[in-house]
């Protein structure tokens, strides 16, 4: 969500999950995306819903638009509750150009409780939506829900607990 897709890889090597082939892809490695989603989609123990993302994420790094949009679609009704999967799935949209619908599910993943909003304006995925009206009442709308959530942790002694500051003054504007 900080946009340091290097890092993220590094970090996650024994657990890459859905994030590896979208991180691999974010940093132009297409071709290590599509080979980590086959191996990934291939594995047989995964639910439904994991596969289809794992499709998708192969479709998107193969740069097989129908495809992609088809899976990405088919993803979005088997999410029953998951604002962080529809986020990701709006991010899909998003890159594949398609703006309505991907703003319709960004708006579902915020108003669903996805209100990261320092990942918002930095995800590079959604640059072409930042021009749209509605892009930007999503993101206030997500803005206003982190800055409650990060003054209840503050206010809770979350700070404290966790030993951490908060970075709300350094939110993105």
């Amino acid at each position: 969500m900080l946009g340091d897709y290097h890092q993220a890889l590094e970090t996650s090597r024994e657990v890459i999950g859905y994030v590896g082939p979208l991180a691999l892809m974010t940093l132009g490695r297409e071709q290590e995306a599509v080979a980590l989603a086959r191996r990934m989609e291939s594995t047989s123990a995964l639910l439904p819903l994991v596969r289809c993302f794992f499709s998708s994420a192969r479709a998107l790094a193969q740069g097989a638009r129908g495809e992609a949009i088809a899976l990405s679609e088919r993803a979005i009704a088997l999410i029953a509750r998951g604002p962080e999967e529809l986020f990701q799935q709006a991010r899909h949209l998003a890159y594949l150009a398609e703006p309505d619908r991907a703003l319709a599910i960004l708006a579902r993943a915020v108003d669903e409780g996805f209100f990261c909003y320092p990942a918002l304006p930095r995800d590079p995925w959604l640059y072409a939506l930042r021009a749209n009206p509605r892009f930007e009442a999503i993101l206030q709308r997500a803005r206003e829900r982190h800055t409650a959530a990060v003054q209840a942790f503050v206010e809770a002694g979350g700070e404290q607990i966790l030993g951490v500051g908060t970075a709300l003054a350094s939110m993105p504007a």
